[in-house]
């Protein structure tokens, strides 16, 4: 699975109301990665403290991110698996 998490301040939380996701909880959204979602993929495999555990060297370019994501879609439609992204629907404290 995979966690995207907003690293703004929490005022600036902003959820993305417009997702579907097949999975919920009051705080939880778990969806599917779609071809819309190359800036959450620069957010989640772009960040070294992330990759560190994914990747030989530890950081992802934007062409193996993007290639990432592609996996990821291309994963679901041929097995029904990937590593889903999880959206925080409220702020961590409401």
């Amino acid at each position: 699975m995979s966690f995207i998490r907003y690293r703004d301040k929490q005022q600036d939380f902003i959820p993305d109301v417009m997702r579907e996701y097949f999975l919920t909880s009051d705080r939880l959204g778990f969806s599917l990665w779609t071809e819309d979602d190359l800036a959450y993929a620069n957010t989640l495999w772009g960040d070294p403290a992330v990759t560190r555990y994914l990747v030989s060297d530890g950081v992802m370019t934007p062409d193996e991110v993007r290639e990432r994501l592609i996996h990821e879609i291309n994963n679901y439609l041929a097995h029904g698996i990937q590593y889903w992204p999880i959206f925080l629907k409220a702020p961590v404290n409401s």
